[in-house]
């Protein structure tokens, strides 16, 4: 098997190894998520420096060590670096969340190229959207990725009553990831509003630009954010890190 390897690949999370260099945990359209070593990369005339940070787009030139079964990137050629989301707290923290759950979830474990262009499509429409729309934009994301997974719940009726929802009506989101109408769910729980399934059912197929197009209330972005998350969870099993970590910004 050959030691080198090349790659696209998005930039997932980095570290710290020792003083000077950077570990790197990437996504790539072919071989899923890789673990890398950056060398020398927080030095500070290092040329692997800026071209490893989180949520940079590039082609990776990376060389396999068989005996420790270990990559080391020798070389990078970006592609993009979507300098709103890295400079931008909401944003940072929108695609942050997005990539803990990409990882916890392995990438879906089998169809990395659909993962990988579906996340590159999200931080292209998140660099480019206003701040208002990034409730809408965030759940967006979830909602095409776990549609891709196969794991969205039934929204055609009350998993608790089984009676067959109605479009106008709003739907809730319960803590264990269920669909329920208005009469079976907690008054708390996170609705789907008809305005925002008809946001999902427009954005989900069209172009980022037309994406950027549409517009969704402040209360069915925010409802529609709190819905996905809550469906994420329970997919994953637990807590987000990224929602403690924002500390009230998400």
């Amino acid at each position: 098997m050959t030691r080198n390897l090349v790659t696209e690949g998005l930039i997932l999370k980095n570290g710290r190894i020792g003083e000077i260099h950077k570990a790197v945990t990437l996504l790539s359209p072919g071989h899923g998520i890789l673990s890398a070593i950056a060398h020398g990369a927080y030095k500070g005339k290092s040329k692997l420096s800026g071209v490893t940070g989180v949520f940079s787009r590039s082609r990776l030139y990376l060389y396999h060590d068989p005996v420790r079964d270990s990559y080391k990137i020798t070389d990078v050629e970006p592609i993009s670096c979507f300098d709103n989301v890295r400079g931008e707290l909401e944003k940072y923290y929108t695609a942050s969340l997005w990539a803990e759950v990409v990882l916890r979830t392995y990438a879906g474990g089998g169809e990395f190229g659909e993962v990988y262009r579906l996340f590159c499509e999200a931080l292209l429409l998140l660099d480019n959207c206003w701040p208002e729309k990034n409730d809408a934009v965030l759940a967006l994301f979830l909602f095409r990725y776990v549609d891709s997974l196969g794991y969205l719940p039934d929204f055609n009726a009350c998993e608790r009553c089984g009676r067959d929802l109605e479009e106008n009506e709003p739907w809730h989101v319960c803590d264990d990831g269920s669909i329920r109408c208005s009469g079976c769910a907690a008054g708390d729980s996170p609705r789907i509003t008809p305005g925002a399934r008809r946001y999902l059912s427009y954005a989900s197929e069209k172009p980022v630009e037309e994406v950027l197009k549409v517009d969704l209330d402040g209360v069915s972005r925010v409802e529609l954010k709190r819905a996905m998350i809550s469906i994420v969870q329970q997919l994953i099993g637990g807590p987000l890190n990224t929602l403690r970590g924002a500390g009230g910004i998400l």
